[in-house]
């Protein structure tokens, strides 16, 4: 009997109920069997059983929300746009004196858009249910930016906040550098592929765009969060390879007239 004990109390911890009381638990357990109190003990197992299963199903969070202030913006709308289970969602909401709130659905990390009231994209972030993402924005900087709540969201507002000028200022050449050193030192973290979706220009360049996806790790490119953009890369790549070069007629330097069939 004390072994059956020691398995439930297992299971208990699995559930995180008595994880801080497992040692009196055990004890309650076995002075319950010693006195012949079977019926007590069958409740008590019950019991925690129920509440274990009523905690785990309270973990599991149908939503995330987003709160906040946006300097600038006043009482306006302001929209969130984000895909899940495959289809593209928008949520709007009226702003107060620039405070607001915003409530999505999305098992997996999701790329969220902001978007002004004159549907500009003011800022980006990622998010998933369970996440309260407190945050600070300015309609007319998307780099100037504070944000709490989870590890990625965190990270990203200090990317762009030690990136202001350089995101503003810089070129495309510039910016693509500071990305891909960041991708290089961070193959195992999600905020890379954020990156390379949001801010890496992959004009003419989509080969070393998938190259550096392939690179992360497979949980820092979650499929349902890059999937689409990779076969896009993947897609503009080939057609550029396979795009027939129509034959030429040049003049050279000498003023002779050549024909170039590749």
């Amino acid at each position: 009997m004390r072994k059956r004990c020691v398995i439930f109390l297992a299971v208990a911890q699995d559930q995180r109920f008595f994880v801080l009381h497992d040692r009196f638990f055990l004890y309650f357990c076995t002075t319950m069997i010693k006195i012949g109190n079977i019926a007590t003990f069958l409740r008590v197992t019950l019991l925690a059983a129920m509440l274990g299963m009523v905690l785990t199903a309270c973990d599991d969070e149908p939503e995330f929300r987003i709160t906040g202030i946006v300097d600038g913006l006043g009482t306006r709308h302001i929209s969130m746009i984000y895909a899940a289970d495959g289809e593209l969602h928008t949520v709007t909401t009226t702003a107060i004196d620039g405070k607001f709130s915003l409530t999505g659905s999305s098992r997996d990390y999701t790329l969220v858009e902001l978007l002004s009231p004159q549907g500009k994209v003011f800022s980006r972030l990622l998010a998933k249910n369970g996440q309260n993402i407190k945050c600070r924005l300015d309609i007319d900087d998307p780099y100037k930016i504070e944000l709490k709540g989870s590890k990625p969201t965190e990270q990203w507002a200090k990317f762009l906040t030690k990136n202001h000028d350089l995101l503003t200022d810089g070129t495309g050449e510039m910016i693509n550098g500071a990305i891909e050193e960041y991708v290089s030192a961070n193959p195992g973290n999600i905020l890379s592929s954020l990156m390379l979706l949001t801010m890496y220009d992959a004009t003419d360049n989509e080969s070393k765009t998938s190259t550096l996806f392939a690179s992360l790790d497979p949980e820092a490119r979650p499929d349902k969060l890059v999937a689409g953009y990779r076969l896009l890369l993947s897609q503009n790549n080939n057609a550029a390879i396979n795009t027939k070069v129509k034959p030429l007629t040049l003049k050279n330097a000498k003023d002779s007239v050549e024909r170039f069939v590749p």
